[in-house]
């Protein structure tokens, strides 16, 4: 995957080039994620607590009515690997994954395929971590690029 391939697939351009790099970098690696440098690890962990606090402010507006217990848990099941791994596939960053990695991961190719036959597959097999963590580090190097930018995340998930 290239740089310019993914600013296009997300509509966002960078200001901080290394971030994608590193994203790029990581997808490009190898579908196991294993030789993930601390940055690709940093962007991941950041990636899923902004996802986090993105729905819980969509929630919380849509919502007003539900309860902090009853907030946690849609959180929580719109965050899921589940989610996030359906997320990836829906919007291709798994093709590129697929294309880019030295050893494509047979699991990863079975859930995209019946993600693409119908999304009610996807709670019929295990899902791939490393989708939902893709998902996650994009979103981390969007959130870290954007100042730390809520709302520009905000838009650009949504």
């Amino acid at each position: 995957m290239e740089v310019k391939e993914l600013e296009k697939l997300l509509r966002y351009r960078f200001r901080d080039p290394q971030l994608v790099k590193d994203v790029v970098q990581l997808i490009n690696s190898s579908s196991s994620f294993s030789s993930k440098t601390s940055q690709q690890e940093r962007l991941k962990f950041i990636g899923h607590e902004a996802l986090g606090h993105v729905f819980i402010k969509l929630l919380f507006k849509r919502f007003p009515s539900l309860t902090p217990r009853e907030l946690s848990l849609f959180r929580a099941a719109n965050t899921s690997t589940e989610k996030l791994a359906m997320i990836a596939v829906k919007h291709g960053f798994c093709v590129f994954l697929l294309q880019n990695s030295p050893t494509p991961d047979d699991k990863v190719s079975e859930f995209i395929d019946a993600i693409n036959e119908s999304p009610d597959n996807a709670c019929l097999m295990k899902t791939p971590k490393v989708l939902a963590d893709m998902v996650e580090s994009i979103v981390g190097a969007v959130y870290v690029d954007t100042g730390y930018n809520l709302e520009i995340l905000w838009n650009l998930l949504f």
